[in-house]
């Protein structure tokens, strides 16, 4: 009754709205009368207009319909009857104008005759317009009156909605005598938004009283009502939905005459089918309750098989399950091993398990853990489960095992009928974990060996498994460290952690190939030593994100330190280098130049972009050249690392760039680096030392 209630609710909330739909229309158009909008008068320029008197009458159509309703007040009823004669009045008066040829005036109370463009009835009504306001009325006021039967008013509820459809159907298949008469008085005929407020009116009308007459049929909650309504509401909707899409089609031409027809057909089709398969779904559900009859009849005899079946499975569950299974009586007395069971304590098939003992199934040193422990809690806490040793029958071997025991109560009573045991031979698997032992040992030899700290971090949980070297590198006990990736973060360098925060990142989105950073880590005492980090992905969850990474982190500090030396003695070498006012070049194996500082470049005028990949000859007079190769090539194979070039007979000599030679003095070194030789020239100009020579010897012959 509830949902039937609910559905009468309905009714009248949609009686209410569609009043107030219907009468959107003509406040539009009396808005566009006003203003001189056209557009709010007439959907199209070509399509009639809704007149004045039309507008007028449809508003106090909305108005008495919303007073004629359930649940009125006294003087509502009043109010509608009073309406209701003025709606009538007005559609007779303006057919007796059409019929007679007489002219009363009312199509000009709201329009004065002056101001329409050609027409000589401005306000005037349509033919089918009129008509709907007089049987409308007529319904609203059998609505209204008692000792009218109110099937009577639906019945002209029907006929307007009716009359309103026509009209539509004429603008659907642009036949204007199905909203115009031609043959009386020439008139405008039914506008399109009149037609929809009138059916929207008849709706309102029909469901402002669900109880009474034919809409009882409709709100009952028997099965034929419960028809009506799946079909009524497409058999009221569909139509306008229709007629308006295709009346938007007529009007931008979008498809011809004989698409509207077919559209049409098929609506009426579609409709024909859902209501017969609406009476076959209905005829369906009368035969499943029918048999469900029939079902309940056989669900007895049904759940007696399944329950023999389901036996049945359950025995050949235990006969074939890999595990030890064995009941006991509720005396302790084993009365029942499976095969797999016999098969792993090596008991033979034909053995009866009823001259067995508990106790004969576990090792002779297990049995007071038997009795003081698994025994006394399956009767103290009716279950025990863990790991122990079962005895071999054969062999007298010990076989370790995963054992459950539990007492098997009645579910009914809740008396004990006996204790199962459920127990898996686990040799394989502590095979398993000692094979992952070792292997976890020899990783940590591994690890111990290389010197490396190692990490194991769960990304989702932010859990870290260090090792023990992890924590000594930084000073601490494996004790001391909180096994959480902040444990790492917050030792990180400030001026560090940026660095490393990208490294991350980038490896995360596939940016680097592989996770390597090195940084600054503190330690306990307060001290900060080099970390070079490295890392692998091994897991990743179902949208591809990082899950599990793995890595190992090593103590460079020396290598650092190292490294800082060799930066800053090659800083101090080239700075000597640069500041010193000799040339100083470097040849490689082709006697090819690798280094020219600013001493050679002031000294023989080239550039040191220039003379860099260049031979040694550039700088040697071309007289000098093979004798000078053949003696650096001597030097190379020599033993001496280092020595003085030219003698006090010789005076080598150099070649500027603009082809002046000057003498020179110059020493020659060789260093081997990476199985090849470097050959190091140091060269000063000695010009103004032979020029004094030079001088003093002249005055000393002279004197």
């Amino acid at each position: 009754m509830k949902t039937i209630d609910d559905l009468r609710r309905r009714s009248l909330a949609l009686s209410k709205y569609s009043c107030l739909i219907a009468a959107v229309p003509p406040t539009l158009a009396a808005a566009g009368w006003i203003f001189h909008i056209n557009l709010l008068k007439q959907i199209h320029p070509s399509l009639p207009a809704m007149q004045p008197n039309t507008v007028f009458g449809l508003l106090l159509s909305s108005i008495a319909i919303i007073f004629s309703g359930e649940n009125r007040e006294p003087r509502q009823p009043r109010v509608a009857c009073m309406l209701a004669t003025v709606i009538t009045s007005l559609g007779l008066l303006t057919l007796a104008e059409y019929v007679f040829a007489w002219d009363p005036g009312i199509d000009r109370i709201f329009l004065g005759e002056g101001i329409s463009t050609g027409q000589p009835f401005p306000g005037r009504p349509s033919p089918q317009t009129s008509t709907n306001f007089a049987i409308l009325g007529v319904g609203v006021l059998v609505y209204n009156l008692r000792f009218l039967p109110i099937r009577l008013g639906q019945v002209c509820a029907l006929a307007v909605g009716a009359n309103a459809t026509v009209a539509i159907t004429g603008y659907i298949f642009q036949t204007s005598q199905f909203y115009g008469f031609p043959t009386f008085i020439p008139s405008i005929g039914m506008a399109v938004h009149t037609a929809v407020s009138f059916i929207l009116l008849a709706i309102a009308l029909l469901c402002s009283r669900p109880r009474d007459g034919m809409m009882s049929l409709v709100t009952s909650d028997t099965r034929s009502s419960s028809m009506a309504r799946r079909i009524l509401v497409t058999a009221i909707l569909a139509p306008p939905a229709v007629g308006a899409l295709t009346l938007i089609g007529v009007t931008a031409d979008w498809y011809p005459v004989h698409v509207q027809v077919s559209l049409f057909v098929v609506v009426l089709v579609t409709l024909l089918l859902r209501a017969t398969w609406q009476a076959a779904r209905q005829a369906e559900q009368d035969e499943l309750q029918t048999r469900a009859a029939l079902h309940e009849t056989r669900n007895a005899n049904e759940k007696l098989e399944t329950a023999i079946a389901e036996r049945r499975i359950f025995e050949a569950l235990i006969e074939n399950s890999s595990d030890f299974i064995g009941i006991a009586d509720a005396n302790g007395k084993p009365v029942y091993v499976n095969p797999a069971g016999r098969r792993m304590v090596g008991l033979p098939g034909d053995y009866p398990i009823e001259n067995t003992q508990i106790s004969e199934y576990y090792p002779a040193s297990q049995l007071s853990f038997v009795s003081e422990v698994i025994l006394r809690s399956v009767v103290d806490q009716g279950h025990w489960k863990g790991e122990t040793f079962f005895r071999h029958w054969e062999t007298e071997g010990a076989i370790p095992v995963s054992d459950e025991h539990f007492l098997i109560r009645d579910t009914e009573t809740g008396k004990v009928l006996g204790m199962g045991t459920v127990t898996r031979d686990i040799s394989h698997a502590r095979r398993a974990q000692e094979q992952i032992r070792q292997s976890q040992e020899r990783f940590e030899l591994a690890l111990r060996g290389a010197d490396l700290g190692a990490w194991d971090w769960d990304i989702k949980t932010g859990t870290v498994i260090f090792n023990a070297r992890w924590a000594e590198m930084r000073g601490f006990g494996p004790q001391e460290i909180k096994s959480h990736v902040d444990s790492w973060a917050h030792g990180v360098h400030p001026d560090d952690w940026p660095r490393v925060q990208k490294a991350v990142s980038d490896y995360f989105e596939g940016l680097v190939p592989e996770y390597e950073v090195e940084f600054r880590a503190l330690t306990k005492s307060g001290d900060w030593i080099w970390i070079l980090d490295r890392g692998k992905v091994f897991t990743r969850d179902d949208e591809g994100k990082p899950s599990r990474m793995v890595g190992t982190e090593l103590d460079i500090t020396q290598r650092k330190s190292l490294e800082e030396q060799l930066r800053f003695s090659e800083a101090k070498f080239s700075g000597i280098v640069r500041a010193s006012a000799d040339a100083i070049i470097c040849l490689d194996e082709n006697q090819q130049i690798t280094l020219f500082n600013e001493g050679a470049e002031k000294i023989f005028g080239y550039s040191s972009s220039e003379a860099i990949g260049a031979s040694v000859d550039i700088l040697i007079p071309e007289r000098l050249r093979s004798i000078h190769r053949q003696h650096v090539a001597q030097f190379s194979t020599g033993g001496e690392t280092a020595r003085r070039m030219g003698n006090r007979s010789a005076v080598i000599v150099g070649l500027r760039r603009n082809g002046e030679e000057f003498p020179a003095d110059a020493a020659i070194s060789r260093l081997g680096v990476g199985g090849k030789q470097i050959l190091t020239l140091a060269l000063r100009d000695i010009s103004e030392l032979k020029r004094i020579e030079y001088e003093q010897r002249f005055l000393a012959e002279v004197g």
